[in-house]
């Protein structure tokens, strides 16, 4: 199964991690994601390439007899025989050169150009660069002195059928990958759910290289043979592939190309334990194509990300929505600082509702365990018991039906209650009847909707607000 496409436009692409974070969900699930840019999209590229300085030869070695596991090792270009390579047209092409040849083959050169990239720094907002990446994401909770270490890594391959080994990115964060020229890479991508059953099968098989250092090929053939889930992408110039984090991943190219990297990372990365992952019980002696950074998980505190979230992910679609809903929606200048810099707001979306619901209640219960534990507190029964019944009470509450004779019929309930005074329930219809005629309040929206003109007029000034006024934030809020 292939790895989903989604397409992006440019107010999407100026806030690309709140649109890989809307889209988190099917991120994790297949490991993976490819970005198709639409015609509205501009890149802050430059126009002149990078010469590669060094290059690495990459000598694959088959470890089994079945040619379903490789080595794959770095060795000095100038001491190997580089024979003739025939074309890549495709996957099948590439893994019958590999299983036909001999016991070792030699494909071609791949150059590693950590901290340079193709990208201008500095340009106008409206230009996507790669380097703000880091800075955008939830590692900017450690502080600009880890920020500034995660920098853009550029890779040039020089011929048919290079090779990029089984691997996951740094310390298990999310990756963003950009094709800039050249040939297809085609990708296989194995979700971070199904590395324990990977690292077993290798067992089985007898592999003693450890696969988080680049040194494993697998044809997917043994993916298959054990029922391992993984996905298949061919990303293309001009295409963005977004990795999870935990995912592991291998690809090749057709041909010579030009390929981009930074990591990032999301809330999920200290939420489902990806950052305390070591690999200090890894006997490999093997140089990375990166040194190590070591980030302080304690800084990510749970109240700070909750805090990242609402304030730069806007949790639950807030000036975000639109982004989700791009390819229906086409928003004007006005609307689009509006959603910038206003409240929180659902689309009547029962699933967004639901969504929110969910992660409301989740908070909730963290901050009530939290505060009870602070307190030293013996609970008489579980939070989660006490969340459970609030979860049905909202959604009871919720789809109560609203209609004028429901909620006139509450209101002389309460009434009677409160004043002994008892009104008959066909006086308060009709009267609520003839009140809603003369306002026109029952109109259905649409066309001659009589609120179009106080909502235009409501949305203009709420805009002039930070804009004209000067306001901040909070005060606009």
């Amino acid at each position: 199964m292939d790895a989903p496409i989604v397409k992006i436009n440019s107010f999407g692409l100026q806030n690309i991690i709140n649109f890989i974070y809307i889209h988190e969900r099917i991120l994790k699930e297949f490991g993976a994601i490819k970005i198709q840019l639409s015609s509205d999209c501009t890149l802050a590229l430059k126009k002149r390439k990078i010469s590669p300085t060094s290059t690495t030869t990459q000598k694959i070695t088959k470890l089994n007899a079945d040619g379903s596991i490789y080595s794959v090792d770095k060795m000095d270009a100038q001491n190997l025989y580089n024979e003739q390579r025939s074309p890549i047209t495709d996957e099948k092409t590439f893994w019958s050169s590999l299983s036909n040849s001999d016991h070792i083959f030699y494909p071609s050169n791949v150059s590693i150009l950590p901290n340079q990239t193709l990208f201008y720094k500095k340009r106008h907002r409206k230009y996507f660069a790669i380097h703000s990446i880091p800075r955008q994401s939830l590692l900017k909770l450690a502080g600009s002195k880890i920020v500034n270490q995660f920098v853009p890594c550029l890779t040039r391959t020089h011929g048919p059928g290079a090779v990029f080994p089984l691997s996951s990115a740094q310390q298990h964060l999310s990756l963003l990958v950009y094709h800039h020229q050249g040939s297809p890479r085609h990708w296989y991508i194995i979700p971070a759910y199904e590395r324990d059953a990977l690292t077993k099968i290798l067992q089985r098989e007898n592999s003693s290289i450890c696969f988080e250092h680049q040194k494993l090929l697998i044809n997917p053939l043994l993916f298959d043979k054990y029922h391992i889930r993984y996905h298949r992408l061919v990303q293309y110039q001009n295409e963005f592939v977004v990795l999870s984090a935990g995912a592991l991943t291998q690809s090749f190219t057709e041909d010579a190309s030009w390929n981009e990297s930074i990591p990032f990372a999301l809330p999920s990365w200290i939420d489902d334990g990806h950052a305390h992952y070591s690999d200090s019980t890894c006997q490999c002696c093997i140089n990375s194509f990166y040194e190590p950074i070591t980030i302080d998980v304690t800084l990510f505190k749970h109240e700070l990300i909750q805090e990242y979230i609402e304030t730069y992910l806007n949790i639950d679609n807030d000036g975000s929505t639109s982004i989700n809903k791009a390819s229906q929606i086409k928003l004007t200048e006005d609307e689009y600082q509006l959603l910038q810099l206003g409240h929180r707001f659902i689309f009547n979306d029962p699933q967004t509702a639901s969504r929110r619901r969910i992660t409301e209640l989740a908070i909730l219960r963290r901050k009530i365990e939290t505060r009870f534990f602070e307190k030293k507190v013996s609970l008489s029964r579980p939070v989660q018991q006490f969340i459970t019944e609030l979860d049905i009470l909202l959604q009871n509450l919720h789809n109560i039906p609203s209609s004028v004779t429901t909620n006139c019929r509450q209101i002389n309930q309460i009434s009677s209650q409160n004043a002994s005074i008892t009104i008959p329930d066909d006086l308060i219809i009709s009267r609520s009847e003839e009140y809603m005629n003369k306002t026109n309040a029952n109109v259905c929206l649409g066309t001659e909707d009589p609120l179009s003109d106080l909502v235009q007029r409501t949305n203009q000034y709420l805009l002039n607000l930070p804009l004209a006024k000067w306001i901040t934030h909070k005060q606009y809020e």
